[in-house]
């Protein structure tokens, strides 16, 4: 048996304390959900603060980090597709693949999906430190991918190469002056998870639930997890309060009035990504805490709406401490709380607002 989703969620985080980390519950379900839900996720913090580590063991937890998890290194000066995947030589007349090894991944991955029968596991390619160079230029091929459902071809020289469903890309990215800023189009497409830098545990109280991790075959089916926590192929509805708060927020950010400064625009996109994370998370985070029904929308909110802040002047931080306002009347902690600290560093820096603070 494959176990259902609450024992492969228990999987998760009990593999991940005996790895030394030690996620709340509904962390692992936000991780979980959001991993399986985008073709690239981000995950986002302070130099050391653990997200190579972290993705490298959600591979190992996952069963996938012999032959499926690819660890690329991203380097300073990659201006293209040639950087990452390779290019082209006509002299050869042969495609010259770069040193990173993913033009052999895609293509291993590209001969697997040809047997349309074979239920495979997640793959994951790891870009760490992802914004050493523009992603806009050298992740630019998949880009028109991540609106799609099911498998696409990418053209490679005179090849073409099948990207399948079951792909996934898992982003590092540092904030500082040394890195290059994510575009609106990748925010768009992207969540991005923030890591607290207090989830590392030393303490050996590994003693949990055994039975709940002998259920779980790993590697894990892609297709369980995708009934479990991936996308419907409908546009969920929102529940309850959401639809209402989801509205207040949206109106907040695209009121259109010189004295809020610029505005800012929630793309059908994103919207479509927020119901379909509620639409998984809500019911798995309900098991977990019976007095919240908004923690979804509030982990929604958090990594797909928050990230769009990014705007300069005391106009811009008038929209923002209305945004706040919405978020506390709401009781959204998580999301309130991120927005405090990127408030308070944008008024230090001279009105200069971002969710990379």
């Amino acid at each position: 048996p494959s176990g259902n989703a609450q024992n492969i969620i228990n999987h998760i985080e009990q593999s991940l304390k005996d790895e030394g980390r030690s996620f709340s519950t509904l962390d692992v379900i936000n991780l979980t959900v959001t991993l399986q839900q985008s073709f690239i996720s981000f995950l986002a913090g302070l130099p050391g603060g653990g997200k190579t580590t972290l993705a490298r063991l959600v591979a190992k937890i996952y069963g996938i980090q012999e032959n499926r998890f690819l660890n690329v290194p991203v380097a300073r000066g990659w201006t293209g597709q040639r950087d990452l995947i390779g290019f082209f030589n006509p002299i050869s007349n042969k495609f010259q693949s770069s040193s990173t090894g993913m033009y052999e991944f895609l293509s291993a991955l590209s001969v697997e999906a040809q047997d349309k029968d074979s239920d495979n596991p997640l793959s994951i390619i790891l870009l760490d430190e992802a914004n050493l160079s523009p992603m806009e230029h050298y992740w630019s091929s998949f880009m028109g991918l991540t609106d799609s459902r099911g498998s696409e071809e990418l053209k490679l020289g005179d090849k073409y190469v099948q990207i399948p469903d079951n792909l996934r890309f898992v982003s590092t990215v540092n904030y500082d002056s040394t890195t290059e800023y994510l575009s609106p189009r990748l925010i768009d497409r992207a969540p991005i998870i923030v890591l607290e830098p207090n989830t590392i545990i030393t303490a050996s109280n590994q003693l949990a639930s055994e039975e709940s991790r002998s259920l779980i075959e790993v590697p894990i089916s892609y297709k369980i997890m995708e009934k479990y926590f991936g996308r419907t192929d409908y546009i969920p509805e929102f529940v309850g309060p959401e639809l209402t708060i989801y509205d207040e927020v949206k109106a907040v950010l695209s009121e259109r009035s010189s004295e809020l400064g610029k505005p800012v625009i929630i793309s059908n996109r994103k919207e479509t990504a927020i119901r379909q994370y509620c639409n998984k998370a809500r019911p798995l985070m309900r098991e977990v805490s019976t007095d919240d029904d908004l923690l979804a929308i509030d982990y929604a909110i958090l990594q797909l709406v928050l990230p769009l802040l990014r705007g300069h002047g005391k106009n811009f931080g008038k929209r923002l401490e209305k945004l706040r306002e919405v978020l506390v009347d709401a009781e959204l902690e998580r999301s309130s709380n991120y927005l405090d600290t990127i408030i308070s560093n944008g008024n230090a820096e001279l009105h200069t607002y971002d969710f990379f603070c």
